[in-house]
């Protein structure tokens, strides 16, 4: 721990960068680099979700596998492609596949619209008519 402290320059208050404001656009994964920010909210809310059911019914990746491929035999998924989803690496996982696999794990899936309460419309994973997650 000392070595870490030892490695600050005395001068660090005077760093200009220091006294500098963060960039920040308020769209946290825009600013990480991703392609379609909204798309990707969605699917970490889809495998927030997940999570919630893995947690909840003590399942394991194996048992997602089988879950999965028993229900989709035309796409199947293997326990790495598990372990990178629960991780968040949902690159190359269409919000689709993760709605069949959130199906898969016992959870009914439904898209459902209704006209905006406000200016700006919005997407949202709603359980059982109650919004948690935004």
């Amino acid at each position: 721990m000392s070595d870490m402290i030892d490695d600050i320059p005395a001068n660090w208050r005077e760093d200009p960068l220091e006294d500098s404001p963060p960039v920040r656009t308020r769209n946290f994964l825009r600013e990480r680099g991703y392609e379609d920010p909204e798309e990707t909210r969605i699917k970490f809310l889809l495998v927030g979700r997940l999570r919630d059911i893995v947690e909840a019914r003590n399942l394991r990746q194996t048992d997602l596998v089988r879950l999965f491929n028993v229900n989709n035999p035309s796409s199947k998924m293997t326990q790495p492609d598990i372990s990178r989803i629960l991780k968040g690496n949902v690159k190359g996982f269409s919000t689709w596949r993760l709605m069949r696999l959130l199906n898969s794990a016992g959870d009914d899936v439904r898209v459902v619209t209704s006209p905006s309460e406000n200016e700006h419309a919005t997407i949202d994973v709603v359980n059982k008519d109650r919004l948690i997650y935004a």
